[in-house]
C-alpha cells in the first residue's frame, strides 16, 4: 500500500531525488510461478538470472518453508518460487546497476530483507554486475534493527528483545 512508502516518497519530492522502479514487472513474476523460467533465459530485455547458489536457495526455502520444508508444496512449487524470488532479486540488481552506471554517484535501494539477508540476494548480484574491473565498490547493507534475521533459537545479542545479526548479514543495523 501507498500509506507505507508516502513519507519517503515525500521526502524525495521535497528534496529533489529520483525515485526509479526496481522490481519485476509482476506480469513476469507471474507468468514464472505459473510456467518455470526455461522459456525466458537469454531473451532480450531479461536479466541474466543464477539459480545455482544452493546457499542462497536454501535460506530461501528455509525463510519460506520452515527448516524442516515438511509442509512444503511440490518439488516443482517449490522449485518455481525459488525462480520467481531469484528473478526479481536479478531484476532489481540489473536496473540498479544500469542506473548507477548511467548517472554514477549514490544508489539507495530500498526492500524487503529477505532480498538482502546475508549478501545472497541483491547486493551480491548488483556487485556481480558492477564489480571486477569498473572501480565499484561492494553494495553496503544496513538492515533495520526489529527484523528477525535468525531463529528464535540464535545465541546473537540482542537490543529490546531483538536478535542482531552479525557482520556476515549485514553492514549496519538502523
Amino acid at each position: 500500500p501507498i500509506r507505507h512508502w508516502a513519507k519517503l516518497l515525500n521526502y524525495a519530492k521535497a528534496n529533489r531525488m529520483q525515485i526509479i522502479g526496481l522490481n519485476c514487472p509482476w506480469r513476469v513474476s507471474d507468468f514464472v510461478e505459473g510456467n518455470g523460467i526455461d522459456g525466458l533465459l537469454g531473451r532480450p530485455r531479461f536479466p541474466e538470472v543464477d539459480l545455482l547458489d544452493s546457499v542462497h536457495r536454501h535460506r530461501f526455502l528455509k525463510e519460506q518453508y520452515g527448516p524442516t520444508l515438511a509442509e512444503a508444496p511440490s518439488k516443482q512449487i517449490l522449485s518455481r518460487a525459488y525462480q520467481v524470488q531469484t528473478l526479481r532479486e536479478e531484476w532489481m540488481a540489473e536496473q540498479a546497476a544500469i542506473y548507477a552506471q548511467k548517472m554514477g554517484g549514490w544508489l539507495v535501494c530500498i526492500m524487503g530483507r529477505n532480498h538482502v539477508a546475508g549478501r545472497r540476494g541483491v547486493p551480491n548480484r548488483i556487485h556481480r554486475r558492477l564489480g571486477g574491473n569498473s572501480g565499484w565498490a561492494a553494495p553496503h547493507t544496513i538492515i533495520l534493527e526489529g527484523a528477525e534475521w535468525q531463529s528464535k533459537d540464535c545465541d546473537l545479542p540482542t537490543v529490546h528483545r531483538h536478535h542482531l545479526p552479525g557482520t556476515d548479514e549485514a553492514d549496519w543495523v538502523w
